[in-house]
């Protein structure tokens, strides 16, 4: 029976895309072997020193630890790298460690280039490598905001390559092994084209303008000198 721990670092928390892919990869690990499963928050258990405890022991003693959260520019939220922090010092003091423990990482962002991910992959590595963990790798989504919390099975075409990737990961995870290449460039597929991107963001923002009547001052520069 292994024992995983997915931990959300998104702020929506279940409402996340963060949610919706470490929720898909933990079912596809009880598909592939036996596992026994929990999920804790970081915005909740930085938040509450009732909630910390739990989450870092939890932590300890997982063999598997699913790291999902989402990217903000280059990074992952204040609250989410407040927990890695604290649990770094809690780890250099447990005694209570289960042996040969692995780390996994999930990322997405609303940017459709998936490669925004990167810093935050490497936070992970860095965290996995200085507190006793083996890196068992991790996968980044670009343009996930479209999935905003919903199951992936239940979001069509846009969801197809990352339950491809999620699946490949299941499979070599439950084998002992890291994220597969293969499973690195699916999640990587583009969802949506830059140029769509851009042309949609814009499009929303003059209609957020129109709305509050700020339609001529999009181009406004008010603290120019």
């Amino acid at each position: 029976m292994m024992k995983v721990i997915l931990v959300i670092g998104s702020p929506r928390e279940k409402d996340s895309t963060s949610v919706a892919l470490g929720n898909y990869l933990v079912k596809q690990l009880e598909a592939a072997t036996e596992i026994e499963a929990e999920t804790h928050y970081t915005h909740r258990a930085i938040r509450s020193e009732a909630a910390l405890p739990a989450a870092l022991a939890a932590l300890a003693g997982a063999e598997l630890v699913i790291f999902a959260a989402p990217v903000y520019v280059d990074s992952m939220p204040a609250p989410a790298i407040g927990f890695l922090e604290r649990a770094t010092s809690f780890l250099a003091e447990s005694a209570a460690r289960t042996p040969g423990q692995r780390f996994v990482a999930l990322t997405n962002c609303g940017f459709p280039e998936a490669q925004h991910g990167d810093v935050m992959l490497e936070i992970c590595r860095r965290f996995a490598e200085q507190t006793g963990f083996a890196w068992a790798g991790g996968l980044t989504l670009g343009g996930g905001e479209p999935l905003h919390g919903r199951p992936l099975e239940a979001s069509g075409p846009m969801a197809r390559s990352a339950m491809a990737a999620l699946d490949a990961t299941a499979t070599a995870l439950a084998q002992g092994g890291d994220v597969p290449p293969e499973a690195d460039a699916l999640m990587r597929k583009p969802r949506i084209q830059p140029a769509v991107y851009r042309r949609m963001g814009n499009l929303m923002w003059k209609r957020q303008a129109k709305k509050r009547g700020l339609q001529g001052q999009l181009r406004a520069r008010p603290f120019q000198t």
